[in-house]
């Protein structure tokens, strides 16, 4: 399951809310990469505030993992700005930018609060048998965002929700996600928010997100935790 969601503001100034052009990838070992390209605007700051910015919110991150956030790349041009962002977990990830984010088995999200009666699809638009998902529970992953984002896996991807286009084998696209507010108030239904089962997954409070769009704000509550958009992937392994 699939959830995203990125904001950026620096010194009273914000990035557009659009993350049209980021991309979260998560690797065979649950490292996350956030690749960053959004429009400048009119905001007046340098790539020197913007690079102070994010180190000082990682400075402030509470970790005893030096690399549990760390800023790759980052560079500010007259129209454009373009970051690389890496996460040792996907906790990390969620627990820096304060967006609603997991991965881990479909036992596992459901154990965290994470409603899987979903809408969940395969590429061609058919419907996953819930019976599958059940018996499959504790070997496929599922990733969670809460934001409109490009996604890249390790593994194939088996079922999404119907927010979600599947590129590719490896690869989706969030088109659209419920705000809090509506995801709260579909909760009891398990409509919200969209996802992907696929054969990757590995698992992954501080700072502000550096990409700029509409986000969830603060941790995951049990309220919030059916919102977002989900994939599902078919793995043998777990954690």
């Amino acid at each position: 399951i699939l959830a995203a969601s990125a904001v950026f503001s620096l010194a009273g100034c914000s990035l557009p809310n659009s993350n049209e052009n980021t991309t979260v990838s998560v690797n065979e070992t649950g490292t996350v990469t956030e690749n960053i390209v959004e429009a400048k605007g009119d905001e007046d700051y340098t790539e020197d505030d913007l690079k102070q910015y994010i180190e000082n919110a990682i400075a402030n991150y509470p970790s005893s993992d030096e690399k549990a956030v760390r800023m790759e790349s980052c560079s500010v041009d007259d129209s454009s700005v373009t970051i690389k962002m890496t996460y040792a977990s996907m906790e990390d990830y969620s627990s820096f930018n304060h967006v609603g984010a997991f991965l881990g088995t479909l036992a596992e999200a459901e154990k965290a609060g994470y409603s899987m009666d979903q809408n969940f699809l395969d590429r061609n638009g058919n419907p996953a048998d819930p019976d599958v998902l059940a018996s499959r529970a504790k070997e496929w992953k599922v990733v969670i965002l809460s934001e409109p984002v490009m996604v890249r896996l390790p593994d194939k991807i088996l079922y999404a929700t119907d927010n979600v286009s599947i590129t590719g084998r490896l690869s989706a696209t969030v088109n659209t996600v419920l705000s809090q507010d509506e995801g709260d108030e579909d909760v009891s239904s398990g409509s919200s928010g969209s996802g992907t089962v696929s054969s990757s997954g590995s698992q992954g409070s501080a700072g502000e997100k550096t990409s700029s769009a509409s986000k969830s704000q603060g941790a995951v509550s049990s309220s919030e935790q059916d919102a977002g958009t989900n994939l599902i992937t078919d793995t043998g392994k777990s954690g």
